[in-house]
């Protein structure tokens, strides 16, 4: 297997090139979905909070306060 590094060295240089490529796609997607992630319960909070009634608005009891 050395002897393949020996032969053509800058094989080694490809190998890391790609470790490297494929660690930056990894960060890249790893983060962006925990962006999306928070982005859909941001959304999910703010429609559910719009389309909820107030409990004070169907008991009929005015809010004490």
């Amino acid at each position: 297997m050395f002897d393949l590094f020996d032969e053509y060295p800058m094989l080694m240089f490809a190998l890391e090139a790609l470790i490297a490529l494929s660690l930056l796609v990894f960060i890249v997607f790893w983060t962006a979905s925990g962006k999306k992630k928070a982005a859909r319960q941001q959304s999910a909070r703010t429609t559910r909070a719009a389309t909820d009634t107030p409990p004070d608005a169907t008991s009929g009891n005015p809010r004490q306060g």
